[in-house]
């Protein structure tokens, strides 16, 4: 009947209607979790390359280099920490840590983020793939944008490359972050003994 058709096709036409709103809403979503990953990655990669240049000029300015070498070795295997930063830049380290970003007029102007054991990423290999200069120029502010990796992740986590393939972006829950933290120190010196 006319009556049953009417009724199909508005049926079809509101579904059609929730799955595009959906599919914004997951948009926005991916975009705002882009940002944040963008602004800790930047502020910390950026905070680690100023960590990097004081040690340099410290070690320069040792007497001895038996003095140099152990700051040297102690720059490299520091142990985990965490970073408090802000939309300015980095206000020292605290257990937890706030950012604030511009979200440019959008609801939920603050995020907060946990930026752990950035010295260890930036010299769990050397510094050659993980080192603060390379994430800044893949993952940071000037960085091409990220590719949303499409995934049937029933954890409900965020994937994305950087622009260059170079890394690899996944969101983590609480308890993940926990445990990679825990893990980080111990793979870093599996590494560091079998290369």
């Amino acid at each position: 009947s006319v009556m049953e058709s009417n009724a199909e096709f508005m049926l079809e036409h509101l579904q059609a209607e929730e799955e595009e709103d959906a599919a914004s809403l997951s948009s926005e979503v991916e975009k705002a979790v882009v940002r944040a990953a963008q602004q800790c990655i930047h502020e910390t990669a950026s905070f680690c390359c100023a960590r990097d240049d004081l040690f340099k000029k410290l070690i320069a300015q040792l007497p001895s280099e038996g003095l140099q070498s152990a700051l040297g070795l102690y720059r490299q295997r520091s142990p985990p920490t965490s970073h408090h930063f802000s939309e300015g830049g980095s206000h020292g380290t605290s257990p937890s840590v706030r950012s604030t970003s511009s979200t440019g007029g959008k609801a939920g102007g603050a995020t907060e983020h946990r930026a752990w054991c950035s010295e260890l990423l930036g010299t769990i290999d050397g510094g050659m793939v993980t080192g603060a200069q390379r994430r800044l120029a893949s993952l940071g502010h000037s960085a091409p944008s990220y590719k949303v990796m499409s995934t049937n992740s029933k954890s409900g986590e965020f994937f994305f490359f950087s622009a260059d393939r170079g890394y690899i972006i996944k969101t983590v829950s609480k308890d993940e972050a926990e445990l990679l933290i825990h893990m980080l120190p111990a793979y870093q010196a599996h590494l560091r003994r079998t290369p």
